[in-house]
């Protein structure tokens, strides 16, 4: 029953509000390849923040599975400190790389040259460039308090602005393990095949990415809650949200 972006103000009193973020692709539109709809909403979402006076958001991040990378910078550029990067480096395999860039489409093979530098045998690199980082919002961007609900259902471009935020200190962190590593993931761009004898589709990630942590918050394989709350099965029963509570009490109690 969840809506992906969905935004209301718990408490108008103490200025409490909360964002909804289910997945980092919004969807409805087939033809919205540059998501505009999720960086409408997003502007859509801040600007209520900023006129409601908003203190204290929660953002929720349980359960998504990820989406697209520059969604990630989308929501981040409002809430960063200073302008950012979120992509360290990101690797090839040769075969990748082909796949990626087929050396028939001279034109997507040269460009992937550009972009992608030799390194060894058989691989491809690309640094990030930090002349090139992510500036902020213009409008609307947000410099209080946030607190953010992880669970293990959280993982791929989710961990990714997780261990993000993490890595700035820009938010207070509440729940369980995220599903994914914070070093890095193995994502981007995919190649689906069939195994010959059991028949089982196989989702093969083509490219390694690290992410860009330069103040190396995070020392651990996985980023930690602040707080551990873990959803108990008489809680799930009772329709209760103790993550969410210990949120709210937590503000509250401040």
């Amino acid at each position: 029953s969840r809506k992906n972006l969905n935004f209301k103000i718990l408490d108008s009193l103490n200025h409490i509000a909360y964002l909804d973020v289910l997945s980092f692709k919004e969807k409805g539109n087939k033809f919205d390849f540059p998501q505009h709809r999720f960086k409408k909403l997003l502007k859509k979402h801040f600007k209520a923040i900023e006129k409601n006076e908003i203190a204290h958001l929660i953002v929720d991040f349980r359960f998504n599975g990820g989406g697209l990378i520059n969604n990630v910078s989308r929501i981040t550029k409002y809430i960063a400190p200073q302008p950012f990067e979120i992509i360290d480096t990101t690797y090839l395999k040769k075969a990748s790389f082909h796949k990626i860039f087929p050396p028939y489409l001279i034109f997507s093979y040269i460009a992937g040259r550009f972009v992608f530098k030799k390194f060894g045998e058989d691989t491809f690199i690309r640094v990030g460039s930090k002349s090139k980082k992510t500036k902020l919002a213009k409008k609307y961007h947000y410099d209080k308090q946030i607190y953010v609900l992880m669970d293990g259902g959280s993982y791929s471009a989710t961990t990714f602005t997780i261990g993000l935020w993490k890595d700035m200190r820009r938010a207070t962190f509440i729940g369980m393990q995220p599903g994914g590593a914070n070093w890095g993931s193995f994502a981007g761009q995919w190649k689906d095949i069939k195994l010959p004898n059991s028949k089982l589709k196989v989702h093969i990630p083509l490219m390694k990415i690290i992410h860009a942590q330069p103040n190396k918050t995070t020392q651990t394989f996985f980023v930690e809650p602040d707080y551990y709350v873990e959803q108990s099965f008489e809680d799930f029963i009772k329709r209760k949200d103790a993550q969410l509570n210990f949120a709210l009490d937590l503000i509250k109690n401040k």
